[in-house]
C-alpha cells in the first residue's frame, strides 16, 4: 500500500509532538515535513499566522494562568491606502490593558473581498478564544515611536502598546 504525504505528516506529528512539547514547555509546537524552498516559504507564511495566534493564547495560558475562556480578542483592519494586514490584540476579559498581540498579514491573492476575518475568528475559536470583537473602521499601520513594535486594537478601537500589568504576574519563570 502507498502512504501518501498526508499520511506521513499525521505520523510524524503523533509522534514528535509529545517529545517536542515535553521539551519545550510553554511552547506552542507544531511538527511540519520537510519540504522544497519555495513551497515551505509559502507554507510557513500562510500556516505561520494561524501559528501566531495559538502561540499567544498558549503564552497567556501557561505563563499567566489566563484560560482562553478569559481571553478576549480584538481584531482590527490595517490600512496603506489598501489592506495590508489585520492586527489581533488579545486582551483579559472586563480589563483594558491589550496584553499580547499578533499580525496577520495578507498574502498574495488576498484583499478585502477575501474571507481573512472569517479565517481569524475561526483560528481564534480553535484556540478556545470565544469573546471576539471586530472593529470595522480602516486603522492606520502604526508601530511604537520608541521601540518600533506594532501597535494593536483595543476594545476602544484604538491602537495601543503590549503590556503586561502588575497584578497579573507569571504563573511561571521557566520557559524551556
Amino acid at each position: 500500500p502507498s502512504v501518501t504525504r498526508e499520511d506521513a505528516a499525521r505520523t510524524w506529528q503523533e509522534a514528535a509532538h509529545p517529545a517536542l512539547t515535553a521539551l519545550l514547555p510553554s511552547c506552542a509546537v507544531e511538527p511540519l515535513l520537510p519540504d522544497a524552498y519555495f513551497p515551505a516559504l509559502r507554507r510557513t507564511d500562510e500556516e505561520g499566522r494561524a501559528f501566531t495566534l495559538r502561540a499567544c493564547v498558549e503564552q497567556l495560558h501557561s505563563q499567566n494562568g489566563l484560560a482562553s475562556t478569559q481571553i478576549q480578542a480584538v481584531i482590527a483592519p490595517c490600512y496603506d491606502g489598501n489592506l495590508v494586514e489585520y492586527r489581533i490584540g488579545l486582551l483579559r476579559q472586563g480589563h483594558p490593558e491589550v496584553l499580547q498581540g499578533a499580525v496577520w498579514g495578507l498574502l498574495d491573492g488576498e484583499e478585502e473581498t477575501t474571507d481573512v476575518l472569517g479565517q481569524i475568528q475561526d483560528e481564534l475559536q480553535r484556540a478556545g478564544v470565544t469573546a471576539i470583537e471586530v472593529i470595522t473602521e480602516r486603522l492606520p499601520l502604526s508601530y511604537c515611536d520608541d521601540c518600533g513594535a506594532p501597535l494593536f486594537p483595543a476594545m476602544d478601537g484604538e491602537l495601543t502598546h503590549t503590556v503586561m500589568p502588575d497584578d497579573l504576574q507569571p504563573a511561571s519563570t521557566r520557559l524551556h
